[in-house]
């Protein structure tokens, strides 16, 4: 799904609408379309995220006065075959300038996304060299922390470094000598029941699943179809909020979850936003004139749907979004004062990235700032999720 609206400066996101598998071998090109993948309601989400940070911001006349932001998302359903959007936002006038980078003024002046490390490191080359920010929502690699290799890469979710470091404080707390560790995401059935037996075989009663939501949604339901049972999962990520699994039929059984996550930070209006928007005519999605795009599932979703999903992202994917308006508000080409912004200046993405080294302010009473390596400050939150119960219990905070 593309969705662009006009403005006098853009940004970007892209979002996992949709998922495809793995491609098989292929012996001649062939489009990729993202809607012949699995829809995502949670990338839905995501995306409607962004919709609300930038009509909020366009709405406030204290952030950028008479300039409005634009904005171009994209459904990012492949981590290598899913270019046309990623060029999009390096075109000016639908044109790609290959010289003379330093006064190349390309589509967006930051973008957000992709959610994956993976997906994210595939990409972020291609953004280097200009220096346009990727303010990212969901990539924890630690690798992208270096500034040599990754200059214009910054994010609004903490390091997995800072996640994996919680998670060994856990085991020593505990005592846990002997746990195994999960982390591909391409085993398929087979192979993940031969894992569990051999953790069974080796009497190992707790399981680290260091993969992403979608993935550790798969290992769950197996252990479930498995009977692999009376486990502790420690889990990492997001997927611990995951209100789909606690209704899986047999999930009692599998034994305690307890979960890392990012600090989740409520949007005042976003409830508001989401069930105002069904009705207007903005949220319809053309795809017209672009490749790829489709999203046939997107106009069935309900906005109940959409404001019971995980929120796990939604605070990042708007500080992002924020962060690239805070950054341009700042910038001195712009002159902004109380009575506007001198929006017929030129702003080029690397000057946008200089302010967002130095930022530091608050958004719904969270402090939203970065440091050396533009990570944000690390706060995690522990679920113990008791399978007894249909509900989490929020036991402690740790950052």
């Amino acid at each position: 799904m593309q969705r662009e609206l006009d403005g006098d400066y853009f940004v970007g996101g892209l979002f996992p609408l949709h998922n495809l598998q793995q491609p098989s071998g292929q012996i001649r090109p062939v489009a990729v379309e993202c809607d012949d993948g699995s829809f995502s309601s949670a990338g839905y989400q995501m995306f409607q995220v962004t919709r609300f940070a930038v009509e909020e911001i366009n709405n406030s006349s204290a952030l950028l006065p008479n300039i409005t932001l634009g904005s171009q998302l994209f459904d990012h359903c492949s981590d290598a075959q899913n270019f046309p959007a990623i060029l999009k936002f390096f075109s000016h006038n639908d044109s790609i300038n290959v010289r003379g980078i330093n006064h190349h003024v390309p589509k967006v002046i930051g973008f957000t996304g992709p959610f994956s490390s993976t997906e994210t490191i595939t990409i972020t080359p291609m953004f280097m060299m200009n220096l346009i920010p990727m303010v990212n929502y969901g990539a924890g690699s630690s690798i992208l922390s270096n500034k040599l290799v990754y200059p214009s890469f910054v994010r609004t979710v903490p390091s997995n470094k800072d996640e994996i470091e919680l998670i060994i404080r856990f085991i020593k707390h505990f005592g846990w000598n002997w746990v195994a560790f999960i982390g591909s995401k391409e085993a398929d059935t087979s192979e993940v029941a031969t894992v569990f037996q051999k953790i069974d075989n080796q009497k190992i009663r707790v399981i680290i699943l260091f993969i992403e939501q979608l993935f550790a949604e798969n290992i769950i339901t197996s252990a479930i179809k498995n009977s692999f049972h009376n486990k502790v999962w420690v889990a990492r990520d997001a997927w611990v909020l995951n209100t789909k699994l606690r209704k899986l039929e047999g999930i009692k059984k599998v034994g305690t979850i307890i979960g890392v996550t990012p600090t989740v930070v409520p949007l005042p209006s976003y409830e508001k936003f989401i069930n105002q928007s069904q009705h207007r005519a903005d949220s319809v999605h053309s795809t017209e004139g672009f490749c790829n795009q489709a999203c046939d599932n997107c106009s069935s979703v309900s906005p109940e749907d959409v404001i019971n999903e995980n929120p796990t992202y939604s605070f990042p994917i708007y500080s992002a979004v924020y962060t690239m308006a805070m950054a341009l508000q700042l910038h001195n080409a712009l002159q902004c004062n109380h009575a506007g912004c001198n929006k017929t200046r030129t702003v080029y993405p690397y000057m946008l990235l200089q302010e967002i080294k130095h930022l530091d302010f608050f958004l719904n009473q969270n402090n939203v700032s970065y440091d050396k390596n533009l990570d944000p400050p690390a706060q995690f939150s522990i679920m113990f999720w008791d399978t007894k119960y249909k509900g989490d219990r929020n036991l402690s905070k740790s950052s």
